[in-house]
């Protein structure tokens, strides 16, 4: 009985000796913030990341080691967009269209659109040279769709562990999608039936607010509409 104690009290006062935290994705106590950014880079293909908050750096040195030309700006958003190449790959698939938004200087989302119905179909007509070759074949798309799809998940799975299955957005654009979240932030993957597969990045609390920004406080609000008139 007093061994019995003991190992109850054991238990009860000193858990961090039984249960410890893993960076084994397998493992039943993993601790996806344990990966080190390093991993992440390596399976990405870029050295995006690293221990630091990604969500506090500059935008512009963000575009620059994503190699993605500026789009737009006005004085408060900003985004880069790129639309890849064949061999241009993220988590080791093929990416048509990526896009970086900011807000305020400071990296908002990141957004990589790969096998979708738009460019899978779309003829090139020399206008638009990041539009593939006409396809035809539904069969074709459908197994596109699932490679890629399958590709992005064992990426990130053997990275990060299983995912959260969650809705993200609101109304007409809410979409179910597997999540991981990693040292504040979330991968999102997204694979609407017959249309595309999505990966979007952004900060954890975006991704619990459904998409929505924080909004910005009355003073910081009212200082920038000064600013404009």
């Amino acid at each position: 009985m007093r061994l019995t104690t003991s190992l109850l009290f054991s238990v009860l006062l000193a858990p961090q000796m039984l249960i410890a935290a893993s960076n084994d994705p397998d493992s039943h106590f993993f601790d996806p913030n344990l990966v080190q950014a390093e991993e992440i880079n390596r399976a990405m293909g870029v050295d995006l990341f690293s221990q630091d908050p990604f969500w506090e750096r500059d935008e512009k040195e963000v575009a620059k080691l994503l190699d993605w030309p500026e789009e737009s700006r006005t004085e408060v958003l900003a985004s880069y967009r790129l639309y890849a190449d064949e061999d241009y790959q993220y988590f080791g698939a093929r990416p048509y269209s990526c896009a970086l938004y900011s807000r305020d200087g400071k990296p908002m989302m990141l957004s990589l659109v790969y096998v979708n119905k738009g460019d899978y179909f779309g003829g090139n007509d020399g206008k638009e040279d990041h539009v593939v070759s006409t396809r035809t074949s539904a069969e074709s798309f459908q197994k596109a769709l699932e490679e890629d799809a399958a590709v992005l998940e064992s990426k990130l799975s053997g990275l990060l562990g299983k995912p959260r299955r969650m809705l993200f957005g609101k109304g007409s654009m809410e979409e179910r999608v597997s999540r991981w979240d990693w040292n504040g932030v979330s991968f999102l993957l997204a694979t609407p039936k017959n249309e595309y597969v999505g990966l979007r990045i952004i900060s954890n609390e975006m991704a619990d607010e459904d998409g929505v920004l924080t909004p910005l406080p009355d003073s910081e609000f009212k200082r920038k509409l000064a600013k404009r008139v």
